[in-house]
């Protein structure tokens, strides 16, 4: 059996033995009980015995007297009084015979049905000796023979009130221990259950730790995959199952990381060796169209101009890769000097004033000039405003309006220069919203224009505002625009230490 099968087994045969042995407890002590109420039951039924007994002894103590005095007077009654009394005697033996049924072999009933017996047979003895003396009309024995039978039934009814008195002692008996036992019972149940709950709850505990812990860092590691980290690892502590997964997880993030630098190198390398060719091939296209080599015919010319605009446009995607992989590399250096954003701003307006017009788009400012100062690399933050006006010119339709704004805001308990630029174009997909910033992106495209790109310009963005220390979001509604949220800190407020890093 595999270790963490092997855990998860025991923790179940744990909790599985805890309930049972409660449950066993509980049913010894329900058998106990069950006992105690049987033995309980058994002497409440003697003790209904001994009373009827000690009624029907009343019953023969009241009726003898009357039926011989009857009998003596010669009265009408006399047969009436005879059966009553021989009834109840009858009845007094059946009770005797009733205690010895439910005696049960036990010492002293045994004993008491004996004696019971004896003087029974006594009493019978001394009743018909009073007939006898009764119908031979001798007074003086009849005289000397009426307490014999009283005597017998004291006897009895002492016999019977001591063993009854006995019972009721062994009742009271039975019903504390009864009760003491219930007591008992109940906190050893509670202790046992509360002990059987900490148990079980310690096991479930250590079993789902030990399953979610190294759980939780795979599903780490894996968004961290997914967002790129290929160099992100598990710390492998359990040698069962999902310490099998996350040293194949590992293995597997050890080969990705590799194809990743495998990649990077290679487009770097050809990026890098593009560069080169294709700036000597714009010379000369350049040289060209000049009439270096001769006069050009209208459609060489404009062949010349398409060649100069295409290799234009590879130029600036070699230049988007190359300076992609640099920032992922880190090995960007940044310039630092105290700018105004609203500057750099109105610097890249003036460079695309030309191409709206062209696009039919209307390009509209709010800067504000007495903005905090921002240490920042001045080409680099030209790139981001560049960067976010070409993307907001792409997807803005003819007549529609690009807004640039600028000003301060509260941010991480200190200032931050923000820059916002917004458009009323076709906006943004929600399921696109997450993926702007990847490399490489192409969100849905705006019918009626080609739009040309990598998909490169929003990654540049976020690696450069990222490496000045600040933060880009975006927000957009499909069909009504998009707007992009840059936010750096003002270094007015930043430590001198941190102001000039780069």
């Amino acid at each position: 059996m595999r270790p963490l099968a092997r855990r998860i087994f025991l923790t179940q045969g744990l909790i599985v033995l805890l309930v049972f042995g409660v449950s066993l407890f509980a049913y010894v002590k329900l058998l106990e009980a069950k006992s105690r109420a049987s033995r309980l039951r058994a002497e409440y039924e003697l003790g209904i015995a001994h009373e009827m007994l000690l009624s029907e002894l009343r019953d023969i103590g009241r009726s003898r007297p009357f039926y011989f005095l009857e009998k003596r007077s010669r009265g009408t009654r006399t047969e009436e009084f005879k059966r009553s009394f021989y009834s109840s005697l009858e009845r007094v033996a059946g009770g005797v015979e009733e205690l010895a049924r439910q005696a049960g072999g036990r010492q002293g009933l045994d004993d008491l049905v004996d004696q019971l017996r004896l003087n029974l047979a006594q009493y019978r003895r001394a009743v018909a000796e009073q007939e006898l003396y009764s119908a031979l009309e001798d007074p003086v024995r009849l005289s000397l023979a009426e307490d014999r039978p009283m005597e017998s039934r004291e006897r009895m009814s002492e016999l019977t009130r001591a063993s009854k008195r006995e019972r009721e002692t062994i009742v009271a008996s039975e019903i504390e221990a009864l009760g003491q036992a219930a007591h008992d019972a109940t906190v050893l149940a509670l202790l046992f259950c509360g002990l059987a709950v900490l148990v079980a709850s310690a096991a479930t505990f250590w079993l789902t730790r030990s399953i979610h812990r190294p759980v939780r860092d795979l599903r780490a590691a894996t968004e961290a995959l997914s967002r790129g980290e290929f160099d992100r690892r598990i710390d492998v502590r359990n040698r069962d199952e999902l310490g099998d997964l996350a040293r194949a997880f590992n293995e597997m993030a050890a080969r990705l990381q590799e194809l990743d630098e495998l990649k990077s190198g290679f487009v770097s390398m050809v990026s890098h060796d593009l560069k080169t060719p294709l700036t000597s091939m714009k010379e000369a296209v350049e040289l060209l169209a000049e009439g270096v080599g001769g006069d050009l015919t209208p459609r060489q010319r404009r062949l010349l101009t398409i060649t100069r605009d295409g290799m234009e446009r590879l130029g600036i995607y070699v230049q988007g890769i190359l300076d992609v992989f640099r920032f992922e590399a880190g090995r960007v250096h940044l310039v630092r000097e105290p700018l105004s954003l609203s500057d750099v701003v109105a610097d890249q307006i003036e460079l695309v004033e030309g191409r709206c017009r062209e696009a039919g788009v209307v390009l509209s400012r709010e800067l504000d000039r007495d903005l905090p100062l921002v240490e920042a690399d001045r080409f680099r933050l030209g790139q981001v405003v560049a960067n976010l006006l070409d993307n907001a010119i792409k997807f803005t339709p003819r007549d529609g309006t690009i807004l640039l704004r600028t000003g301060v805001e509260a941010w991480k308990d200190d200032l931050a220069v923000l820059l916002e630029v917004s458009d009323t174009g076709i906006g943004i997909a929600p399921r696109d919203l997450k993926h702007v910033f990847d490399k490489f992106f192409q969100g849905s495209r705006r019918p009626g224009r080609p739009v040309h790109g990598a998909g490169l310009g929003l990654a540049i963005v976020k690696s450069l505002v990222e490496a000045h220390g600040g933060q880009v979001s975006v927000d957009s509604t499909l069909g009504r625009g998009t707007i992009f949220r840059v936010l750096l800190p003002a270094a007015a407020r930043m430590p001198a230490g941190r102001a000039l890093a780069g």
